[in-house]
């Protein structure tokens, strides 16, 4: 793999730790500019996900978007992605992984970083209702998994419109990362992550009693 070169020279002078570079975008940063047109698919498996669309008119090409672990198409990450593609010409097509949109899936399985199936149903959908001659995939933290490991398994496979590929921020060691989050320091990532999860857990434990038992979670 080879190692690029960044032109990013330093964050802003009032973001001078690393967890002020991670916690002030997420909760001020905003994307206005950027307005979405919904639609939903289905899934091969009788699920469905819910894509945002941010269309440019004429553009000959589109970028895919996937968003992190508890993220969504709203984040402001892949707003500001959006919009950066945007001034070079080229539509979006961001999407909600399972449970990530404004409602629950309907089937058991959610979602996690080595899942690239969803991706694919993107990918194809795109490739056979979009007539764009060129696409291009961009994955953030878990969704920059979700894309390597897509193109890995497609590999010589990958579809021809393909061009390129880029993703931020990704645990390619998911043990070592996941590993860090009980750091004293990452404490209040790792009740956020977990509280949301565990909210997930018990609504899907309510639409499949048979399939998932809480345990000390049920209280």
């Amino acid at each position: 793999m080879p190692i690029l070169s960044s032109a990013y020279s330093k964050p802003p002078f009032y973001l001078f730790h690393p967890h002020l570079e991670t916690i002030v975008p997420s909760i001020w940063r905003q994307v206005p500019e950027i307005h979405y047109r919904r639609e939903r698919i289905d899934t091969p498996d009788g699920d469905f996900l819910d894509l945002d669309w941010a269309e440019l008119l004429g553009s000959p090409a589109c970028v895919v978007i996937s968003h992190g672990l508890e993220g969504s198409t709203e984040r402001h990450y892949v707003k500001g992605l959006v919009k950066a593609f945007h001034l070079q010409g080229i539509s979006a097509l961001a999407w909600n992984n399972r449970s990530c949109g404004e409602e629950m899936n309907r089937g058991p399985l959610l979602y996690h970083h080595g899942a690239s199936y969803d991706l694919e149903t993107v990918v194809m959908h795109l490739l056979q209702a979009r007539k764009y001659e060129k696409i291009y995939l961009v994955g953030v933290s878990m969704g920059g998994a979700q894309t390597l490991k897509y193109l890995g398994e497609k590999g010589t496979q990958l579809p021809s419109k393909i061009k390129a590929a880029a993703v931020h921020s990704t645990p390619c060691n998911l043990a070592d990362s996941a590993a860090t989050l009980h750091r004293k320091a990452n404490t209040v990532y790792k009740n956020k992550f977990l509280g949301k999860l565990k909210k997930k857990v018990r609504l899907k434990a309510e639409q499949f009693p048979e399939l998932i038992d809480l345990g000390p979670w049920r209280a």
